[in-house]
């Protein structure tokens, strides 16, 4: 069997003892258990019962736990709080 080797090429001496924080952008899709109770209110409107509230409230957890399992340095909310943009013209817009 034949072994292979490589030969790394020496690092940049500016950025050797740097490390690069890892995170994600964008938004992340919302659980169905959350988007289902949301149905046509706006997430504003939605925050003023404690229900949806406190399901937000888990969904934010359920993203935050995800990213800190997979290492990530910087974690973020899924972007939750934003109404959906694929739902948002076709429930406000009446033909």
């Amino acid at each position: 069997m034949r072994s292979l080797t490589y030969t790394l090429a020496p690092m940049n001496g500016a950025t050797k003892n740097l490390s690069l924080p890892t995170t994600i952008a964008g938004s992340l899709p919302r659980p169905v258990w959350y988007t289902e109770n949301l149905g046509a209110l706006s997430f504003r409107d939605a925050l003023a019962d404690s229900r949806n509230r406190e399901q937000f409230a888990d969904a934010v957890s359920t993203y935050v736990g995800d990213q800190e399992r997979a290492g990530l340095d910087i974690v973020m909310d899924g972007d939750a709080r934003f109404d959906s943009d694929a739902r948002y013209a076709p429930v406000r817009i009446q033909v």
